[in-house]
């Protein structure tokens, strides 16, 4: 069992540490559904984790079947790793299954998932973990694939991927940055996708005139998280054209 913490402490940390920590406690769905957007952006990075994950289980499915010919006792540790190995999958699984059935789907997890998903929590935020924690963790896991485990079936996480990746979009609102002056900047909103850092753009100026101006940085935010609220920040007119760019002052 210590071995086990130590695989899970050592390799999850890494994967998980951009996770905030919010321990778990019906109905925290907001805070749920914050940790599924930060998986999913950092969804490369986690699978690789899995990937390095299955090829070590390979690795270690050759050594034990090579130890089969070798004594009893070294097979038998070979096997043990195996487990090791699998038990951190598995955990791993089941922790993203329950992350995005309650943080996505709004679906209330029963009392041994919670009592699981608390004390691997602490384990995604490098806590340290008493006995009873190890126990649950061991536990939940054995109780639902004691069978795979010992079987040595290698855990499918593919599909957790697949469905973490494939999570709507939220919808971004484009803050664009402009030069008014050699010093001067302010936010304006366009829903060009075009527009781009050093774009030249039309914005309303005074006694509605249209000035163009240049685009300093372009930013896309969620609606509650917009630098400036929405409803009082201008907007773009339009993008200017190449061939406006080529015509005398005031012929715009």
């Amino acid at each position: 069992m210590k071995k086990l913490i130590y695989w899970i402490v050592g390799l999850l940390i890494g994967l998980f540490g951009f996770i905030a920590g919010a321990l778990i406690r019906q109905p925290q769905i907001n805070k749920l559904k914050e940790q599924v957007k930060l998986l999913q952006k950092d969804n490369r990075r986690l699978l690789a984790l899995v990937n390095g994950q299955q090829q070590e289980y390979q690795n270690l499915l050759v050594e034990h079947k090579a130890l089969k010919a070798l004594q009893f006792r070294k097979k038998a540790k070979s096997k043990e790793r195996l487990e090791e190995n699998l038990t951190m999958q598995y955990a791993i699984r089941a922790y993203l299954v329950l992350l995005l059935k309650s943080g996505r789907h709004g679906q209330k997890m029963e009392k041994a998932e919670v009592v699981f998903f608390n004390a691997f929590e602490k384990v995604v935020n490098g806590k340290k973990l008493s006995t009873s924690d190890k126990v649950k963790i061991r536990d939940y896991i054995m109780e639902h694939h004691k069978a795979d485990i010992k079987a040595l079936r290698e855990c499918e996480i593919a599909p957790v991927l697949q469905e973490l990746n494939d999570a709507p979009e939220v919808p971004k609102v484009i803050y664009c940055q402009v030069r008014l002056g050699r010093k001067k900047t302010q936010y304006y909103i366009t829903d060009d996708e075009t527009v781009v850092a050093g774009s030249i753009v039309y914005v309303l100026g005074k006694k509605n005139s249209m000035n163009a101006v240049e685009v300093v940085s372009v930013e896309k935010y969620a609606e509650d998280d917009v630098p400036e609220t929405i409803e009082k920040t201008p907007r773009i007119i339009r993008k200017c054209h190449e061939d406006e760019l080529l015509l005398p002052e005031g012929k715009k």
